[in-house]
């Protein structure tokens, strides 16, 4: 490991084409002996070879690689493509290849894993529905890996730009209950913008930027059944 205080040294760049483009989600299932583990992982991709390991934490459009560079080295690596094999590059570690299969232009297998482009939110989008953060969400979407959160929140979300959120302890679900914070808590009111995968939501007197994408039931793209805020849906 590095020293607190001094900064990784880059990851080193990677032979090979580039060009991947935007936030991907990946899909792994792995089997631990007889029982199955299924992981969620974001990649987002930049042209010219570089990629950063998660969800842009202030949406795409204010994403600052220096400064993630500095604050998360271990997340920003480098990519190469030759063939059907993707080399990766993370900081302070040897580069190490996966095999690679494009699925036309919004999909593809990263070491067997199915990997999509997530989808994207119009400019000034606006949606209406309530949505629970915390819990699982049924066979239609395997959920497995519940994320850790203080309290399931439900956020109430209007066509007029309105949001409103508020607790809901001890959910029902896979929902792990433990002292570690999504964001906003208190029961609140204020507004949100979202244009493509960068939402802004103003809260409890705080204004907080994210990363958003819709995932539809199939046979309706119009109101999205799941929103991703930040990684958990």
């Amino acid at each position: 490991g590095t020293s607190p205080g001094v900064p990784s040294a880059p990851a080193k760049a990677v032979s090979g084409s580039k060009g991947l483009n935007g936030l991907y989600l990946r899909h792994e299932q792995v089997f631990m002996g007889t029982s199955l583990s299924y992981n969620e992982d974001h990649y987002f991709f930049f042209p010219d070879g570089r990629f950063y390991h998660g969800v842009p934490p202030e949406g795409p459009s204010n994403f600052n690689w220096s400064k993630e560079q500095q604050a998360h080295p271990e997340r920003c690596g480098q990519y190469g493509i030759n063939g059907d094999k993707i080399t990766i590059s993370y900081s302070g570690s040897e580069p190490f290849t996966w095999q690679l299969k494009m699925r036309g232009a919004n999909e593809m297998e990263l070491n067997r894993a199915p990997t999509v482009r997530v989808e994207r939110f119009g400019a000034n989008a606006r949606i209406s529905g309530n949505y629970q953060r915390g819990t699982t969400f049924g066979a239609s979407y395997s959920y497995a890996g519940a994320p850790t959160v203080t309290a399931a929140s439900t956020y109430i979300v209007k066509s007029n730009g309105t949001v409103s959120n508020a607790n809901v302890s001890g959910a029902e679900g896979d929902t792990k209950v433990s002292g570690v914070s999504v964001g906003v808590q208190q029961a609140n009111q204020g507004t949100y913008s979202i244009n493509g995968n960068d939402m802004t939501l103003n809260l409890g007197g705080r204004s907080m930027r994210c990363t958003v994408y819709p995932v539809y039931d199939r046979g309706n793209s119009q109101l999205p059944a799941r929103i991703s805020l930040n990684g958990p849906l």
